[in-house]
């Protein structure tokens, strides 16, 4: 399994996705407008010739809300807001300026805190009188509830991201005693002061799983490694474009479609084809992601927790730089997708479709669009029976394209839009990820029947012929040993509960003992299916670090039992060698079953080694 940690945001929050990936595909720079050449693009203000009360303004993108009887859209549009230099707070990882902001959704028109400086407000520019870029809003204080006050990185430091290189912008800021004193007298509480300044983080946030339950979500990221989303919603369809503008949304994406992944701030500066946003890091680490322009809902007005809603627009460009300075887009060109596409029959049928830039995220958004089907087809998170298949079409390194099929049944009495994620998501991971050579995956096609009738078995007695008559065996018993016979085992099937309605069923079996078995084996029986408990509990992956290749790989993925097949596995020891020999046979039950049971068998006369 890939464990690359990643912020899944859809519209919610400063920094976009946090994430561990594959390096962004070749993105070339063209020229550059020198800081200065245009509105979008303004020279730097010089940091050391600020004054203590200059007066400043800035750009940010604040929804649509009503005040004092005005109806104010800034959905796409920035909106102005004003503020006045407070102090600087020096840092070996570079200066931070202090302003005190008002105006827009920061305060109302009395002055009096409205949402503060609110996530997703990162990277929105600020300007002297002049008209020059003096930074990015990017750090809030901690310990206000709604705080007024923010941390600006220097525009030097964001227009040397043009050049791939940036001033370490450090995530926590501790104040001097002189710093805290000085913004003390202008304005900020004395314990906010003491506590230092933060970079503003995102709300994690995925998109098209509204009303799914919150625990769920929680553990799906936590088997991809990824941090688990606080909210849902966001787009969840194709969308139009919006244009990326200084004080306009700023979005990278891990993928968009159906299950949209992105994290959403604003932008500082357009350069030409090249657009600045944030004023801190989204990754600080390479990897190939989309960027859009996006639509501001609301600001969700939580003090210390308050936060931006917003709608992903259409993918405009590629984020080509990631530094704790900031981020850059570079606009016109767009990466390649994987699509991931998704068939579903049921109660509700439905089709899904999301494009995914970032290899790193493909086994999630897998997972979370099959959680998502099942549960929207199904209408409810409950129990019930799937019947799950998959193709995944990849490229090898030689450039050569393959499919791999596969296919499993499930069943739960609760939780199982759940359950269906675990193979199709963790295919595609092992696949993408596998440690033996490069691999492309382009397509990834699921098709699902759901059904709202739960249908599981369970492993109930098991019995011998002996003669004309079934011995039953008891589990853990002994049972006898005789080589070069053939031991008859009818096999019974029971509802797992009163909740099941599968039928009972029976199965007779028939196990051949070699000549050459000898002294002791064991006889187990196993139902393959996986109740929530063990899914959970155990980890439930292939096992695909003990393959040798990619095409071992790929077998021993194909190779994984189905949850409605019943193993009966022999295992004897064998004269003249030291290892046991195993002989396995499976049967396909009617529907997902579970249990085990085991029998010691015992030559007569033999005795048990020790």
């Amino acid at each position: 399994m890939s464990r690359a940690r990643l912020v899944l945001a859809s519209g919610l929050g400063a920094a976009a996705l946090v994430t561990g990936g594959l390096a962004s595909g070749a993105v070339t720079a063209s020229a550059l407008a020198e800081p200065g050449d245009s509105a979008t693009c303004p020279a730097a203000f010089p940091a050391d010739e600020l004054t203590l009360g200059d007066g400043v303004t800035g750009l940010t993108t604040a929804g649509s809300y009503r005040r004092d009887g005005v109806e104010h859209d800034s959905t796409t549009v920035p909106e102005g807001f004003t503020g006045i230099y407070r102090g600087s707070i020096d840092d070996p990882g570079g200066d931070l300026l202090v302003f005190e902001l008002e105006g827009s959704r920061i305060t109302h028109s009395d002055g009096s805190v409205d949402a503060g400086i609110w996530a997703g407000m990162s990277g929105s520019p600020v300007f002297a009188a002049d008209g020059r870029l003096i930074g990015a809003v990017s750090y809030s204080f901690t310990g206000l509830l709604g705080s007024t006050f923010a941390g600006v990185t220097p525009a030097d430091q964001l227009y040397d991201l043009l050049d791939d290189g940036a001033p370490a912008a450090p995530a926590r800021i501790k104040l001097s005693s002189k710093e805290q004193q000085q913004l003390v007298r202008g304005g900020l509480p004395a314990t906010a002061a003491e506590r230092g300044l933060r970079q503003l983080t995102p709300e994690v946030t995925l998109s098209g799983v509204k009303g799914a339950k919150q625990v769920s979500l929680n553990r799906i990221a936590e088997r991809f490694g990824m941090a688990a989303p606080s909210l849902t919603g966001g787009t969840s369809g194709p969308a139009e474009e919006v244009p990326i503008v200084p004080g306009s949304n700023f979005a990278a994406a891990d993928s968009f479609g159906t299950i949209s992944l992105f994290g959403v701030g604003t932008t500082t500066a357009v350069c030409d084809d090249r657009a600045i946003a944030f004023g801190h890091p989204a990754n600080w680490a390479p990897s190939t992601e989309s960027v859009h322009g996006a639509t501001t809902t609301i600001i969700q007005g939580d003090g210390a927790g308050s936060y931006k809603m917003a709608n992903l627009a259409a993918p405009v460009g590629t984020l080509v730089s990631d530094h704790l300075a900031g981020i850059v887009g570079q606009l016109g060109e767009i990466p390649a997708t994987a699509t991931v596409s998704s068939t579903t029959t049921g109660p509700k049928p439905r089709q899904s479709l999301s494009h995914v830039p970032n290899p790193a995220a493909l086994g999630y958004v897998v997972a979370n669009q099959t959680y998502l089907d099942t549960l929207l087809t199904l209408d409810q998170d409950a129990g019930g029976s799937v019947s799950l298949s998959w193709k995944i079409t990849y490229q090898r390194a030689d450039g050569s394209t393959h499919v791999f099929t596969r296919s499993n049944e499930y069943a739960a009495d609760s939780w199982l839009s759940e359950v269906v994620t675990a193979d199709v998501g963790a295919d595609v991971d092992a696949i993408v990820n596998n440690p033996f050579e490069p691999v492309v995956v382009t397509d990834v096609e699921v098709t699902e029947d759901a059904s709202r009738e739960f249908r599981m078995l369970k492993l109930g007695k098991v019995e011998l012929r002996q003669g004309k008559k079934w011995l039953k065996l008891q589990r853990n018993g002994k049972a006898p040993l005789k080589p070069g016979t053939t031991m008859k085992l009818r096999i019974n099937l029971v509802p797992s509960s009163g909740a099941s309605t599968a039928s009972a069923v029976s199965k007779v079996v028939s196990v051949k003992i070699p000549k050459k078995a000898t002294r002791t084996g064991h006889l187990a029986i196993v139902g393959n299916g996986v109740s929530f408990d063990d899914f959970y509990f155990d980890e439930y992956y292939p096992e695909e670090n003990a393959a040798k290749s990619l095409p071992a790989l790929l077998a021993r993925l194909q190779a994984q039992p189905g949850q409605d097949d019943v193993t009966i596995q022999l295992m004897h020891a064998v004269k003249g060698k030291k290892k046991p020999r195993v002989v396995t046979q499976t049967w396909q039950a009617p529907d997902v079953t579970t249990g085990s049971f085991d029998v010691r068998l015992k030559q007569a006369g033999a005795k048990a080694r020790r």
